[in-house]
């Protein structure tokens, strides 16, 4: 659930070249995606797709409006030379970002639930199969790749980094270790769960147990994220937001704007 709708936002991160082509078929996007774990049959993935776009007609102009709005805190004046970031507005910012995730999680919920409720046994099967590869590849990850990615963001939003940065960012992946593997416990638990649900015989029996599976995944996802902001992106933040040079503020900023520009096209969209 979490991994779908942050790929969702995250899209918004990727080269300007295929960004409108992506926007454009979000919907098809997303309910690929999702059918990668389903395995729907032509009928069931057509409604999905339909669910899809009906979720992010009725979504896009809250999500265009609250990002929006933190694109523009987040954005560096040069006018101002004192350090951007501190815990209390750091906080702030992540707090918003949260805000939209729980919203669109809250509202996607019913979706997602409905149509893994009615998947037929095999179906089932073959879905408990994709958790459980899922997991796998979380825990499996070495801890280069993830750095690896992460320098290769940073890299994208802020241009040519020095040494000090590169070994700051090193030292953060390091730090999410810990958060990981409880991410991969977490899914573990998930997935035992989701093969007790398959097991009630009416459809509708397991559609309201899925919502409340999903909505305590997020209540427990909430807390694990909250402690992992506190300990280690809050003060990475900080640190590297407040020590950046000229240039890479002005990089920054000119990512922002092309982000902007592509919410903008996002809201025009109909789905």
């Amino acid at each position: 659930m979490r991994n779908l709708l942050l790929s969702t936002i995250l899209i918004f991160f990727i080269s300007c070249g295929a960004q409108k082509v992506i926007i454009y078929n979000l919907d098809y996007v997303i309910t690929y995606r999702l059918n990668s774990n389903l395995q729907l049959n032509p009928a069931q993935k057509e409604e999905l797709e339909n669910d899809v776009g009906n979720f992010l007609n009725s979504n896009k102009e809250y999500s265009a409006l609250k990002i929006n709005s933190i694109l523009e805190q987040v954005r560096f004046n040069k006018k101002d030379q004192s350090p951007k970031y501190t815990v209390k507005n750091s906080t702030k910012i992540l707090t918003q970002i949260d805000d939209v995730y729980f919203h669109l999680s809250a509202h996607f919920t019913p979706i997602l639930s409905e149509h893994i409720a009615s998947l037929s046994t095999k179906q089932q099967r073959k879905y408990l199969i994709k958790l459980e590869e899922k997991g796998q590849e979380i825990q499996k990850v070495p801890i280069e790749e993830s750095l690896e990615k992460a320098l290769s963001r940073f890299s994208y939003m802020f241009g040519d980094l020095n040494k000090e940065q590169i070994e700051l960012i090193n030292k953060f992946i390091q730090g999410q270790q810990r958060f990981r593997q409880l991410r991969f416990k977490h899914r573990a638990l998930f997935a035992i769960t989701t093969d007790e649900i398959f097991i009630l015989k009416e459809e509708k029996e397991r559609r309201s147990a899925f919502e409340i599976l999903f909505k305590k995944y997020d209540v427990d996802f909430e807390k694990r994220l909250k402690e992992n902001q506190v300990k280690n992106l809050i003060p990475f933040w900080i640190q590297f937001a407040n020590n950046l040079s000229e240039k890479q503020k002005d990089h920054f900023n000119e990512r922002l704007d092309e982000i902007r520009s592509w919410i903008v096209y996002f809201a025009k969209q109909s789905y």
